[in-house]
């Protein structure tokens, strides 16, 4: 941990009513559902969705993957400017951000989304975001009838492109490379066969025969490196139970991946850790909260237990000299 300055922390947490994580994998799939910015995030940013392998920023005209420092922009080329871009699936959880020293800048009440939907990005397309089965970020292009696939064309910025022999389109990145699997697509249960073209610096669709009077679902799966680093990074997760048998579990997510809201002081620091905090019904499936914790550094929580009044305590360490804290020892 990159200490110029250490406090530690004991942190009692308001809970907001709003309506287990066992391993990463569960934590991931927790926090990829989709944010709706409120302010969090910079302007352009309409949701927002992370794991530990990176972030995605969903925006006005495409998306950007967040992954090693590195930004990958992908940009939709001769779509509409303007899509109506919409949350759905909303979840009964919400989401809190305590960074920074600020209370104005804080968030509570977030809304998550398990999807996030554009509309009409061509004429009789849109395009929806989700997470899929494996754990991948996934965008599907859902062709309507009468609908043209060929007018799908897009850009990856920020990395060199290739095509590989499995037909995967390849951003080389120092983090390791992002790959967009080669897409499949289907019409119900058929499949149609479908490549990525490259040309110009342009990603385009080539598909076999289907039929052009049902719709057609072109989806590609988004595969990024999960880096690895020091020992901090697996460190600090626990757990706590309250009497009611909802878990809590803290840990550390890598908040550098993204960029501050718009106005808000410069971060010295693009690899700290910020914490998060999560509280899951007794099913141990059901999110009823989360909760990010953090300031321009590192921080690090080391134990989580349940007080007499059924409020989480967080013990831990900060970096941060802008930590959001009330009541520091």
């Amino acid at each position: 941990m990159r200490a110029v300055r250490s406090a530690s922390i004991f942190l009692p947490l308001v809970l907001e009513a709003a309506s287990g994580v066992t391993d990463a994998a569960r934590a991931d799939e927790i926090l990829s559902f989709f944010e709706a910015n409120h302010g969090q995030y910079a302007r352009t940013t309409l949701f927002a969705s992370r794991d530990r392998r990176g972030a995605i920023l969903l925006e006005r005209n495409g998306h950007t993957l967040l992954v090693g420092g590195l930004a990958l922009r992908f940009r939709l080329a001769g779509g509409a400017s303007t899509p109506r871009v919409e949350g759905t699936g909303r979840k009964d959880a919400v989401a809190r951000h305590f960074t920074g020293g600020d209370p104005k800048r804080w968030r509570t009440g977030i809304e998550l989304f398990e999807r996030v939907e554009y509309r009409d990005v061509y004429p009789g397309i849109r395009m929806v975001h989700y997470r899929g089965p494996e754990g991948d970020w996934e965008h599907d292009f859902v062709i309507e009838p009468g609908a043209d696939p060929n007018r799908i064309r897009f850009r990856l910025e920020g990395a060199p492109l290739s095509i590989s022999p499995t037909g995967d389109l390849t951003a080389a990145t120092p983090a390791g490379p992002v790959v967009y699997r080669k897409p499949r697509a289907f019409q119900g249960n058929v499949s149609v066969r479908a490549e990525y073209r490259l040309s110009g610096g342009e990603v385009s669709f080539q598909l076999g025969a289907y039929d052009r009077t049902s719709e057609l679902v072109i989806d590609p799966v988004i595969g990024l490196p999960v880096t690895h680093g020091g020992s901090d990074e697996d460190a600090g997760i626990n757990f706590a139970m309250d009497s009611g048998n909802n878990l809590y579990a803290v840990g550390v997510t890598r908040s550098a991946d993204f960029p501050g809201a718009e106005g808000a002081p410069p971060v010295p620091n693009r690899g700290g850790f910020d914490v998060f905090v999560m509280k899951l019904a007794p099913d141990l499936r059901t999110v009823l909260w989360t909760t990010f914790l953090g300031g321009a550094a590192d921080d690090f929580p080391q134990d989580i237990e349940i007080d007499r009044n059924g409020a989480p305590v967080v013990f831990g360490h900060t970096a941060s000299p802008d930590f959001p804290t009330r009541n520091a020892t």
